[in-house]
């Protein structure tokens, strides 16, 4: 059965949390799916929410963070982040090492393996199915079972969770031993839905970028996940992953930064030369502005789908940026921006639920009263807009 990794993430958390109660060590996670999904930013905030939940403060770990850990161990949640691929076996073992004035050696651990001997916190080994060294594997084996970094032990608060892709998604993946699964949760994960991704977006971005390679994908949401047909390629293809690639190196403002051309370039480079193209036609559409639907509402109707949705973007952005301006001291929205509202509401429900996804989940309370008084009944579309939004990310 497959996961979204917000379900994986769920899991892990409610697991962390009963077993860390109890004084138990949680249990090793492995998550496995295709890349560009999302599983490395799940297991940041998996770490963030863990670390709030205990009142502690996190931190991705760093050499110069030591002392103060170390110092004050149960002050820090810590991630250790580590790459296999990308590391010696002595990397998680220590070094070996004659005791001054003896005839011992002894391991001398990394400062990380100490760090996390002493508070709670997440170990991340990725990359773990892309590692074809024998004596890597066997001592990255080794602290997924036993919890031990060469002979330092993990502290009993800290999650271990490796991550891999499929045989099929890398050329040099690779199956794993049946032991090490057998004493692992297996999470098989899928791609999130675009709901749950544009959520992401705004709860960790803000309105730091471009809304309208959201309002693409609501038009386009079979192009939200297109894997390769070949595991090795030059060509980019279109994940969450280089779908907030793309989002973010636009940001916001990006025709006033980069020329036509540029626009195109960026979206070929980070979704690829099939879909790019489509994307920065999208982007690039001449849509009117802000004031002249405000002069002229009824103009919304003749507008194309796409030219809709890429002005949805830029009101929802708008509206964020602004809403104390627009608000008066009697609690009521700009007549001429609730007169434009209420035209967009009223032409389409889908429009209404891309407008909705775009503002923050802690302004829509503010929208919905404000549009009570305003104009009650755009106020309870809205909040019926509202509860389909609910009901659809609850089914996705």
């Amino acid at each position: 059965m497959q996961s979204t990794v917000n379900e994986a993430k769920r899991l892990m958390f409610k697991t962390y949390v009963r077993h860390v109660e109890k004084g138990l060590s949680p249990p090793t996670f492995v998550l496995v799916g295709p890349p560009g999904v999302g599983k490395s930013e799940a297991i940041m905030e998996l770490g963030e929410e863990l670390a709030a939940t205990l009142g502690r403060k996190f931190v991705v770990y760093e050499d110069r963070y030591f002392n103060d850990i170390v110092r004050d161990p149960s002050k820090y949640f810590v991630l250790v982040d580590l790459r296999l691929s990308c590391h010696e076996p002595s990397d998680l073992t220590g070094i070996p090492r004659e005791v001054s004035g003896s005839d011992i050696i002894m391991f001398k651990p990394v400062t990380w393996a100490l760090v996390l001997s002493r508070t709670a916190g997440i170990l991340f080994l990725d990359e773990l199915t892309n590692v074809s060294r024998e004596d890597l594997l066997a001592v990255a084996y080794r602290v997924l079972l036993d919890r031990y970094l060469g002979y330092v032990k993990l502290s009993r608060e800290v999650l271990v969770v490796a991550a891999g892709n499929r045989p099929e998604d890398a050329p040099i993946a690779h199956q794993l031993p049946a032991p090490l699964v057998n004493r692992c949760i297996m999470m098989y994960i899928q791609a999130p839905k675009l709901e749950e991704w544009v959520a992401y977006m705004r709860s960790r971005y803000r309105d730091n970028w471009c809304f309208r390679v959201y309002t693409f994908l609501r038009s386009r949401p079979d192009l939200f996940y297109q894997p390769p047909g070949e595991i090795e390629t030059l060509e980019n293809f279109p994940t969450p992953r280089s779908w907030t690639r793309l989002a973010l190196t636009l940001g916001k403002d990006f025709k006033s930064v980069f020329t036509p051309e540029e626009v195109y370039k960026i979206c070929v480079g980070t979704v690829g030369g099939r879909i790019g193209p489509v994307v920065a036609k999208y982007l690039l559409l001449d849509v009117p502005t802000l004031e002249e639907l405000l002069q002229n509402p009824k103009r919304w109707k003749t507008l194309d789908l796409d030219v809709k949705l890429n002005f949805v973007s830029d009101l929802a952005s708008y509206i964020v940026d602004n809403f104390n301006m627009l608000v008066s001291r009697d609690g009521t929205l700009d007549p001429r921006v609730s007169k434009l509202l209420s035209v967009i509401l009223d032409d389409s429900e889908e429009i209404g639920l891309t407008f909705l996804q775009l503002i923050p989940e802690n302004m829509r309370p503010k929208i919905l009263t404000v549009f009570a008084v305003s104009v009650p009944e755009v106020g309870a579309l809205i909040s019926r807009l509202e509860s389909k939004r609910r009901e659809i990310e609850r089914m996705a």
